[in-house]
């Protein structure tokens, strides 16, 4: 398989993780990332020494969805937030500005659920990473 690029996606944690409808519990709260190629995702799972390698060709996925986790904003007048709401600047750029001690912006966890005919799998990773994981994953859903 011919490697498209170089992805340097940040780290998901699987959440869940079921082959022919059984539960492998070993394998929750691993680290995962993917690697995207011409055919297929690599995903790399891993823990300490642990290292495994899961192949996913496109033409056997069934489903594959992002969710965003929900996104609350709570500013407070005259933190910079605020201020450059008002002034018309996208809450994209204005959120890099949030005052994090009074948690004026917030994005819950990213959901990625696949599933194939024998697997399925949910993973998590941070709400921030919606725009750049939406952006690498476009062509698979």
């Amino acid at each position: 398989m011919r490697k498209i690029k170089s992805i340097g996606n940040v780290n998901y944690f699987l959440k869940e993780c079921e082959i022919n409808k059984k539960v492998i519990p070993e394998l929750i709260d691993l680290r995962c990332s993917f690697e995207k190629y011409q055919k297929g995702l690599l995903m790399r799972i891993s823990k300490g020494d642990l290292r495994k390698y899961l192949m996913i060709p496109y033409s056997e996925i069934e489903r594959f969805e992002l969710i965003k986790g929900k996104e609350t904003i709570n500013t407070e007048k005259y933190t910079p937030l605020w201020i450059l709401l008002k002034t018309g600047v996208r809450l994209k750029y204005a959120r890099y500005f949030a005052i994090g001690k009074i948690n004026e912006h917030r994005i819950e966890e990213l959901n990625l659920n696949l599933k194939m005919k024998d697997l399925k799998l949910n993973l998590i990773i941070n709400g921030y990473s919606y725009e750049s994981q939406n952006k690498l994953f476009k062509d698979i859903r």
